[in-house]
């Protein structure tokens, strides 16, 4: 058909900058009499239609003399698909990056596994402490070692809230800088 990725696939309809890339592929399969599959992002000038195309080309002999067999397929929803996580995790890293607040984001076992930089910013904390893989337990340990009032809780509080992060469950609390800035913890 006329809309097939396969119509007369040449090199003017791969992007300007990919065409060194089939030219390597192409040099690859004079070189190996195969090529295994490789994927190429091909437009349509005409339209100019981003395509992805899987390609797998073998040197052949039919009937005695040497031939090429080779196979196409349009992988165009796939490369979508494999990309659409991508371009949200690009925009929720700018928006996290980007926001006031200060976030930090961690598993069950407390360690953590995102923050921004404004937490880092708002706890003041440096960056051997704050570190994705850092401890909740030893963060806190930094924490109460510079004489911030913190969030003024008993050993029992303490251990209360920290099942409570273990198991996801909502929590609010102030935490009070030694300088009496306070910082709301949700």
């Amino acid at each position: 058909p006329e809309d097939s990725l396969l119509s007369g696939l040449g090199l003017n309809d791969v992007y300007a900058e990919r065409r060194a890339e089939l030219s390597e592929m192409n040099a690859e399969w004079q070189g190996k009499g195969h090529l295994d599959r490789y994927e190429i992002e091909t437009c349509r000038l005409g339209r100019r239609e981003q395509r992805w195309c899987l390609v797998s080309t073998s040197s052949i002999d039919y009937r005695g003399e040497p031939a090429n067999i080779g196979s196409f397929r349009d992988v165009t929803e796939r490369k979508r698909a494999e990309r659409e996580p991508e371009e949200q995790k690009t925009l929720l890293d700018v928006v996290f990056e980007n926001m006031d607040q200060g976030v930090v984001m961690y598993d069950r076992d407390l360690i953590v596994t995102t923050f921004n930089e404004q937490a880092r910013r708002y706890f003041r904390l440096p960056e051997d402490v704050l570190f994705t893989g850092a401890s909740f337990y030893d963060i806190n340990i930094y924490a109460r070692s510079r004489d911030d009032p913190g969030t003024g809780e008993t050993k029992r509080q303490t251990e209360e809230r920290w099942e409570d992060l273990k198991n996801g469950r909502p929590h609010s609390l102030e935490y009070v800088h030694s300088d009496g800035a306070v910082i709301e913890i949700r």
